[in-house]
């Protein structure tokens, strides 16, 4: 396993839950020795198939979710949709990892083992135009700089900053434990300036903010949870990320980037909940669901920032669905 927690792992037919796995395999990860490309530190910055038939563009002013329908290992080819659950359209033919938007709903980043081993690659938000961005030594996650000119990603061995047009980065974290742990999950906050990562070490996952030449580093999640994949609410106000408790479910919280406000948004008593993004104008929050037995299935579901509301948006019957990000106008 590498970069962000997923909530589930797959074992042949069965699942089994984090808590019970990821201690240790948090323990086996072996992080990539060759070092990132140097550079000079950015500052902070305000051959895919297309879809079946003609696209509909974010840019004309909708709004779009982009998600995979994954397989065992957690991948799969990504679409995208309208909020409503409609209109769904296939991009890529290949299996693909964490998609995230650009700030202009232009294109969407991912993570792919499509040019052997695991770099960042862009498509057009039609599917077209595949390129790929990094080639060093397995990258992953990308989080966009509100310019669009640069991407917070995981690293060989943290978080590095990579220039977009060039490809060039710059690491700005080196995960302390070595093999034992890693750095995953970055994004930006909204004003460019910060951007928020969990650490992961044997037993623990703290969620991190940090200035975006990594300086002035803080944790932000107490002691006791297992944090991962903070995502910063559109006004900046707020971060939405992922836990497991003592219980031994994975839920959604909130907190402010200062560390107060911490509250738990869902329960799902007979799943998992993980993976959450906010909607473009801060109102609703998006997020994957584990149903147990008898659906054994990844669906969609939103649910207001105060956890009132949840509700299901998309689901199939025989795929996972998983790893979404949402685009549109904000405010």
């Amino acid at each position: 396993m590498r970069g962000r927690l997923h909530c589930l792992t797959r074992v042949g037919s069965a699942f089994v839950n984090p808590v019970l796995v990821l201690m240790a395999m948090a323990l086996a990860l072996v992080a990539c020795n060759s070092p990132a490309k140097s550079g000079s530190l950015p500052g902070s910055s305000t051959g895919a198939t297309s879809g079946t038939g003609p696209p509909t563009s974010p840019v004309s002013g909708g709004s779009r979710i982009a998600f995979i329908e994954a397989h065992q290992d957690n991948k799969g080819p990504l679409y995208t949709m309208a909020p409503d659950g409609s209109d769904v359209r296939k991009l890529t033919d290949f299996d693909i990892e964490a998609p995230a938007w650009s700030p202009d709903g232009t294109k969407i980043a991912f993570d792919s083992d499509k040019a052997g081993g695991i770099h960042i690659f862009t498509v057009n938000a039609d599917g077209t135009g595949l390129q790929q961005i990094t080639n060093g030594d397995g990258e992953g996650f990308p989080s966009w700089s509100p310019d669009g000119t640069h991407m917070a990603i995981d690293g060989p061995s943290g978080i590095n900053i990579v220039t977009v047009a060039t490809g060039e980065m710059v690491p700005i974290t080196q995960n302390p434990y070595g093999d034992q742990g890693y750095d995953s999950g970055p994004q930006y906050s909204p004003d460019g300036t910060q951007i928020a990562f969990h650490r992961t070490h044997n037993a623990s996952s703290i969620v991190y903010v940090m200035n975006v030449d990594g300086s002035a580093m803080h944790r932000l999640t107490p002691a006791g949870m297992w944090s991962a994949d903070p995502n910063w609410s559109p006004d900046g106000s707020r971060i939405v990320f992922n836990d497991v408790k003592t219980t031994g479910s994975r839920h959604i919280f909130v907190i402010n980037p200062d560390g107060t406000g911490l509250r738990q948004l869902t329960n799902a008593r007979k799943g998992d909940d993980f993976h959450a993004t906010w909607s473009p104008d801060g109102r609703r929050i998006l997020f994957t669901r584990y149903i147990s037995p008898p659906s054994h299935l990844f669906a969609l579901y939103t649910v207001k920032p105060n956890g009132t509301d949840v509700r299901l948006l998309y689901r199939t019957p025989v795929t996972d669905v998983n790893d979404s990000d949402w685009w549109g106008p904000t405010g």
